[in-house]
Order: structure tokens, then sequence, then C-alpha cells
């Protein structure tokens, strides 16, 4: 494998080369072993210390390389590991936000926004008014992130209620990994109720787009972390999520985790079809009640701010390498 180094007028590189130009003392992998299948050659070849910031999905079927240091971004990661029989596991690091950026938008602001845009790049004014309830999710249009469910879920929330849309950021409307978007939400009687966004954003702009939203749904099958929810909590908005692996263990609160799921194993890992009338139903206990809004608010910004900024992580990060 050929690497550039950014910047810089160089032939490509052997990755020990690299190392060696920029005296690199450590190597920090963010991924699956099998995404660097020369990375632990080369630490055993040269000085560098190899960390896999790393999470899986089951127990590792093979031996893990005994060189690198493997650092779980969550806790049910470690416990593959563990049960893999790994014997170089680091600290916990979760991913990281900028809380700074991804924030409640300050009141006097959020009020210039009658229209409840939900599209920051779109500058015609949309139907939905400041009452309107906006539920929200961020996605790739893949099999794993059930789509599918989300849709339906928010047509059984939105069936007794006018005064609610759905907004989608996703990377196509329609996919062979995924769903057909148009045609599903057509199928279930929403479609001029949902938003579908497509468009590359910058993250001021998907700061602003969490702040657009009321509530957060999340209902793939698996993560192995899923950073828009510590996104929309670091924007305090409150998110609604299966108890898997990821979400499950980043939510704050457990009474928004959605009950009564399939579980089904598929090549060893467990995979959670969420229930639409349940997560429909947490939606709206979530919307007809106002104080556990705020509440859920609250300790989703707070919970962000105390795990999972920016700075703790690169704290705990710089914790690992004094240490090697």
């Amino acid at each position: 494998m050929l690497w550039r180094l950014a910047g810089i007028d160089w032939a490509p590189l052997h990755f020990e080369d690299l190392a060696a130009r920029t005296s690199a003392k450590a190597v920090i992998a963010l991924g699956f072993p099998d995404q660097f299948p020369f990375l632990g050659a080369v630490a055993q070849a040269t000085p560098l210390s190899l960390y896999f910031w790393s999470q899986f999905s089951r127990p590792p079927k093979g031996a893990l390389p005994g060189t690198p240091t493997y650092i779980p971004l969550t806790e049910k990661t470690a416990s593959h590991l563990r049960a893999s029989g790994c014997s170089r596991i680091g600290p916990v690091i979760p991913h990281g936000v900028d809380t700074d950026l991804f924030a409640p938008m300050p009141r006097a602001e959020h009020s210039r926004l009658p229209e409840r845009r939900c599209d920051p790049r779109h500058s015609s004014p949309r139907n939905s008014s400041a009452d309107t309830l906006v539920v929200g999710t961020v996605a790739n249009n893949s099999r794993r992130k059930r789509l599918d469910l989300i849709v339906r879920s928010f047509a059984l929330f939105a069936r007794d209620r006018t005064r609610c849309r759905l907004l989608i950021k996703t990377d196509r409307p329609v996919s062979l990994d995924g769903v057909d978007l148009p045609a599903l939400v057509a199928g279930e009687s929403v479609a001029d109720r949902v938003e579908i966004i497509t468009a590359e954003l910058t993250d001021p702009q998907m700061a602003e787009l969490y702040n657009q939203m009321d509530l957060y749904l999340n209902l793939s099958e698996w993560e192995g972390f899923c950073i828009p929810v510590i996104e929309a909590m670091a924007c305090a908005v409150p998110v609604v999520s299966p108890p898997i692996q990821g979400p499950g263990e980043i939510l704050p609160y457990p009474d928004l985790l959605v009950p009564n799921g399939l579980i089904r194993e598929e090549e060893a890992t467990l995979l959670y079809e969420a229930d639409p009338p349940a997560a429909a139903a947490l939606l709206a206990e979530l919307a007809e009640d106002k104080g556990l809004r705020e509440r859920m608010s609250r300790e989703g910004r707070e919970a962000a701010l105390s795990r999972f900024d920016l700075r703790r992580v690169a704290a705990q990060w710089e914790g690992v390498l004094q240490s090697m």
C-alpha cells in the first residue's frame, strides 16, 4: 500500500518510509484490523507503537496479532476482544464531538427560524410552522440503518398528528443496499411530511440541521458506535434508539431505548429489528410531555460534555501515548 503526505510534493511512499519521514513514534489506526493487513509486520520491523482504535460486532474468529494494542470504542467491543483472548487491550476511548460547534442554538437565534427550514442550505421557506414537531435522523441509505423502520415508525406517530415532520439526512434517496425512500414514504402516505436531504453539508450546517430537530430517531440493526447520536445529544436533541451496541451504551437515559425488538444472529453478529409501534409510542410520549423532552435534552447535553467532548477524548489518548 502506498501513501502520500498531504501538502508535500513527494512520490508515493511505502508505510515504513512514511513513518521514517515523519519521525513517527506511534500509529493509531481507526477501523478493523483486516483494513490494515500490513501494520502488524511494520510494527514488528520498526520501533513504532501500533494502536487499533477498533470496533467489533462479535469476538474475532482468528487469533489477533499480539503486537498492536487494541483501544475499543465501546465496552461491548472490549468484551468481544476479551472473549477472543486478546492480551493487549487498552482503555475504552469513544469517538468525540466538538461540543462548542455541536451545541444548542441560542434561544434568540432559534426564534429567528419560524419556518423551521430543514435544509440549512435551502433559501426558500418551508410549509412547517414554528410549533411543528420535527423528528430527524442522519444515516447512510444502507441495509443496517433500517430507514424503512424509521419511516414506518414516523407514519404511526403521525397518524393522529397534523403538526409533525420527518427529516432524513442521507447519502442517496434510492439504494440497492438500502431502500427506495420516495416510494416508501409514498406507500406510508407521509410524502408531504417527509424531507429527504442528500446534499453534502459542512459541520456548521450539520450542527444547524440538528438544531432543527425536536427528536432524533435511530433504528439501526447494529452500530459500532454511531457518531450522529452524540452529535444530536451535544445539540440537546433527545435520542430514541434500540438497546444495541453503540447507541445503547451511549445514551444516558434508558427510558428512550426502544423495547420489544426482534433479535436475530447473522454470522455471529446480533442484529436488532426495532418494533415500529414501540418506537412511535416513545416519540408520542416525548411529544406530549414537554418536561420529559427538556430533561432528556439536558441529560444528553451533559453526557456529551462529560464523556464525548473532543478535548476529553484527546486527553485520554494523550494518557495512552504518554504511557507507551
